[in-house]
């Protein structure tokens, strides 16, 4: 019973990692794409990304 433990174990950590792994990447690629754009909606929603990042509210 200790190999199907240990299997399952093991088939659980790299599905965990592949999903961690995908949802960053998939964060990363949407930011981007908020940078790439030149529009001004685009500019608000980078002023909006950046202010929710930061710790203080500033005003853009």
């Amino acid at each position: 019973m200790d190999f199907w433990e240990n299997l399952w174990g093991t088939i659980w950590f790299f599905f965990w990692t592949f999903a961690i792994i995908s949802y960053f990447f998939a964060l990363f690629g949407v930011i981007v794409d908020l940078f790439r754009s030149g529009s001004s909606a685009a500019g608000r929603r980078r002023c909006g990304l950046s202010r929710c990042s930061s710790f203080r509210s500033s005003p853009c």
